[in-house]
């Protein structure tokens, strides 16, 4: 997936309220933000295909017909962890799933499937390992139903720890200094220029004496 969706350039990534309001007409963007786990109340892995990664109740070590890909593949396990990320203009949640999530863990799948069955508190540990990072992800939208209601949901295709703050909060930060900096060169260019018309004293005294 990485080789399909690399790393955005920075004015490829779009603010996430620019996202959300544009979701009629633009279901998939490029987006940043700081990672916050909520609350989850439902398994923290999950068995799924290892060709399309969509779920499968199924043991690891069958090989099996995927209902959804169709293809015969091997059983995966997956991690899943809900998620909001925030770039300071609105958020989103979503699902923080493998293999993108596994570019943020020090612990594998597997450990973390072991530390689930033992009943070690997993919301501690994704709380460790998740609060505070920054991703770019590539999300896309789509309709669904849940109670009987319409409900729009965010799913990321692919995504990408950074380092710092958001690379859109950064686009904000970097436009600002870049504005800053126009203004004073412009001021200190206009200053020349003014400086360079207007006559020092010893020029106007220079002046005066030829013209006496």
């Amino acid at each position: 997936m990485d080789a399909l969706l690399p790393p955005p350039k920075q004015i490829d990534i779009i603010p996430i309220a620019t996202y959300l309001a544009n979701l009629k007409t633009q279901k998939t963007s490029w987006i940043g933000g700081r990672i916050t786990v909520l609350p989850q109340d439902r398994s923290y892995t999950q068995t799924g295909c290892a060709d399309c990664l969509k779920p499968l109740e199924a043991d690891l070590t069958w090989i099996v017909q995927c209902p959804t890909c169709k293809k015969e593949c091997e059983v995966q396990l997956i991690l899943r962890v809900a998620v909001q990320i925030d770039d300071g203009t609105s958020a989103i949640k979503t699902m923080l799933t493998s293999p993108i999530i596994e570019k943020f863990l020090t612990m594998t799948s597997t450990q973390i499937r072991n530390a689930e069955e033992v009943g070690e508190n997993i919301q501690a540990i994704a709380d460790r390992e998740l609060n505070g990072q920054t991703i770019v992800a590539f999300a896309r939208a789509y309709e669904t139903t849940y109670q009987r209601q319409p409900e729009t949901r965010i799913f990321l295709i692919n995504g990408h720890r950074t380092k710092g703050e958001s690379s859109h909060t950064q686009l904000i930060i970097d436009s600002k200094k870049r504005k800053a900096i126009e203004t004073t060169c412009l001021q200190k260019t206009t200053q020349t220029e003014t400086d360079m018309k207007t006559p020092t004293k010893k020029q106007k005294s220079e002046v005066t004496t030829k013209t006496t």
